[in-house]
């Protein structure tokens, strides 16, 4: 159950990727914006499973591509911790009339999707992901770092049982 956590974690940090610098286009550049993020990323990082846990470190490489008909940017890639591998799949789409960020990704570790609905908060693009659990909510902060990087920050609070609080920090960059 603990890596499978771990991966949870890790896949959420890899479908941040996509959303690398959001805060800097306006509603109708939306196509251009999902063209930018098109490329080859990878991140390093720390999850770590409770509030008290010791961090672990988190690898990861995706690749992002733009289907410039449906106006998807889609990814593939694989993450990594100590104790296990998974290949993601995901998809990001923008809705030039609202500004939101809506989405989902799957994974072979537990193959279960993933929702994503997000919007920009100042420079910032806040992410909720839900599994569709009872208390299965992750958030995730992504804040542009230069011209061709970001860190993303994911938590989960603890829900009623105490259980939870895990907290992954990725530094991506284009490769």
């Amino acid at each position: 159950m603990i890596a499978m956590t771990k991966m949870r974690a890790a896949i959420m940090a890899s479908t941040a990727v996509l959303l690398l610098q959001l805060p800097l286009a306006s509603a109708g550049a939306a196509d251009t914006l999902l063209k930018n993020l098109a490329g080859n990323w990878t991140g390093t990082g720390s999850a770590r499973q409770s509030a008290d846990s010791t961090p672990e470190p988190i690898k990861c490489r995706i690749e992002a591509t733009i289907d410039a008909t449906s106006r998807k940017l889609a990814q593939t890639g694989r993450c990594a911790t100590a104790d296990r591998t998974s290949t993601i799949v995901g998809e990001i789409n923008h809705d030039p009339e609202n500004g939101g960020y809506s989405g989902r990704w799957s994974t072979r570790a537990d193959g279960r999707t993933t929702a994503l609905v997000g919007k920009r908060v100042g420079k910032n693009l806040h992410l909720t992901a839900s599994a569709g659990e009872a208390g299965s909510v992750s958030t995730i902060v992504l804040t542009p770092s230069g011209a061709d990087g970001y860190v993303m920050v994911m938590s989960k609070a603890p829900g009623p049982d105490g259980k939870g609080g895990e907290q992954t920090e990725i530094r991506f960059t284009r490769r």
